[in-house]
């Protein structure tokens, strides 16, 4: 949770009201007045969707997997994904590929384009959060995106 808040901080501080279009601004989310919205495999909490001065688009989910089930899915509209498991593990597959099971607090780095399958394959929930982001244009017309890359908590070097 504390990455989650530090990130949601970061983010925040790049708000500003010099632009047309409404920015997010600096707030407070309580989880539990979020609604919760049921999915396929789950349940999730939609934090925001919004944009920042450096960010087109910045969205915030919660999203908790219920037992033995998988969430299947392509990253759209040309923005970057970041998933961090808070409880329980998930297994993971990128473009087909099954990279491995992962734990708390490690963390999934996906590409716009990217194939994603997360399954559970516990007996209890697995919750975990999205952090969604497309970068502002560049003056040449490109957004810069993210490498994939995946941080397994137990394996950091500190």
């Amino acid at each position: 949770m504390i990455v989650f808040r530090l990130l949601l901080i970061i983010c925040l501080g790049f708000t500003s009201s010099l632009q047309a279009q409404e920015l997010l601004s600096s707030s407070v989310y309580d989880r539990e007045k979020i609604p919760v919205t049921n999915i396929p495999a789950g349940e999730a909490r939609f934090f925001f969707k919004s944009t920042t001065r450096s960010l087109e688009m910045f969205e915030i989910n919660e999203l908790t997997l219920f037992p033995y089930t998988n969430l299947a899915y392509q990253v759209f509209d040309g923005s970057d994904e970041l998933l961090n498991i808070k409880v329980g593990k998930l297994d993971i597959s990128v473009n087909d590929v099954k990279i491995k099971q992962l734990g708390e607090g490690s963390i999934i780095v996906l590409s716009p384009g990217d194939r994603v399958s997360l399954t559970n394959n516990q007996s209890t929930n697995t919750l975990f959060f999205s952090l969604r982001f497309k970068p502002e244009k560049s003056d040449n017309g490109s957004a810069n995106s993210l490498q994939p890359f995946i941080a397994d908590w137990k394996k950091l070097e500190f």
